[in-house]
């Protein structure tokens, strides 16, 4: 975005270092399975299904089994969430700015000069990382919520708005998981072959996503699955790695501990919701099964991109002009995403609650 140009610190600069820091972003699972998608549109479209059967049924048309259509795909548009973060630069920063800009004018290779732009460029990292930091979070929000059926957003200052993608529930357990006596192995059993009914494919999950407590709240006191860790220690330990956040991976990242043949993705750690209060990024008591393979759902973060706000398909940054704060003139620094998660097949991602809240 066109801005005012700082010497040293270009917005180019920033956007490369938090395209470098998005790489990195381990913390926040979802950003690596919500790909961006530029959409040279002013809205986004998503799918989200309106009506769905618990289970295939037929019927008889002149003597012709017919199958019931269970599930209706509907497009509605929507407005991206709009996301923006500010940064200011002190007097300090802005004298060692300068200082990094006269070395590399004066090709200056000495010792001071090689650490003043050494400085200069940690400070353009940590800027970066401040930025990055505060929109993958609220990315990342929106992804969770997107995974577990609804999300809320904000365009602006106006008003929460909600998206509800339609997503088929599979059954909650007889038992809830809480109970130490809960069919936990048999459960996940029936989720999956549940899975397989409740779409139009007839493909299984391949995925599941679950909260950080999952294991501590529910796994390790129930006793069904302590005789199934007896019965089968091999699987057990694959599962503790899983429940632990610490599954094995081959030389291309794919997880190999594919316990009941699902790759399991834990949510860890707390945002800030729109009320600015602590949450957890994933409800201990949620489940959500999924399949990402080509035919699955896909999911994407789908960002419009145009060039009068959103140039690139990524974050976008402006270097504002110095402004008077507090009698002290400052930098403002400005970092732009918008965007909205979307699927392609929603069909193919179940939630399910495995204890009442």
């Amino acid at each position: 975005m066109e801005g005012y140009s700082l010497p040293y610190l270009e917005a180019e600069a920033l956007i490369a270092a938090m395209e470098v820091l998005n790489e990195q972003d381990t913390n926040r699972p979802m950003l690596g399975v919500f790909p961006r998608v530029g959409r040279p549109a002013n809205l986004i479209k998503i799918r989200r299904m309106l009506r769905r059967a618990s289970q295939v049924r037929h019927t008889s048309i002149g003597g012709r089994a017919m199958p019931v259509e269970r599930g209706v795909l509907k497009e509605d548009y929507y407005e991206p969430c709009m996301l923006k973060v500010e940064s200011h630069l002190t007097a300090e920063d802005l004298t060692l700015f300068a200082a990094a800009d006269t070395a590399l004018r004066a090709n200056d290779v000495g010792p001071l000069a090689k650490s003043v732009i050494a400085s200069a460029d940690a400070l353009t990292m940590e800027i970066a990382g401040v930025l990055v930091d505060n929109l993958n979070e609220e990315r990342h929000r929106m992804m969770c919520e997107a995974l577990l059926g609804t999300i809320n957003y904000r365009i602006g200052e106006g008003p929460n708005l909600t998206v509800d993608y339609g997503l088929t529930a599979l059954g909650a357990p007889v038992t809830p998981w809480d109970n130490v006596g809960a069919t936990i192995v048999a459960d996940l059993t029936r989720f999956i072959s549940e899975f397989r009914a409740a779409n139009d494919k007839g493909i299984s999950p391949n995925t599941v996503f679950y909260g950080e407590d999952l294991y501590a709240d529910y796994f390790l006191g129930n006793t069904e699955w302590k005789e199934f860790k007896k019965a089968n220690p091999e699987y057990a330990i694959g599962f503790l790695r899983v429940a632990g956040g610490r599954q094995e991976a081959d030389v291309n990242g794919t997880f190999t501990d594919r316990v009941f043949g699902l790759t399991w993705i834990k949510v860890e750690g707390t945002y800030l919701n729109l009320d600015k209060t602590p949450t957890k990024r994933w409800p201990s008591n949620k489940l959500v099964f999924a399949n990402l393979g080509p035919r699955g759902a896909v999911p994407q973060w789908s960002m419009r991109v145009d060039q009068l706000q959103n140039p690139r398909p990524d974050v976008n940054v402006e270097i504002k002009a110095p402004v008077y704060g507090d009698d002290v003139k400052v930098f403002q620094i400005r970092a732009f995403d918008n965007g909205l998660p979307t699927f392609m097949d929603p069909q193919l991602i179940m939630p399910v609650e495995i204890d009442p809240a």
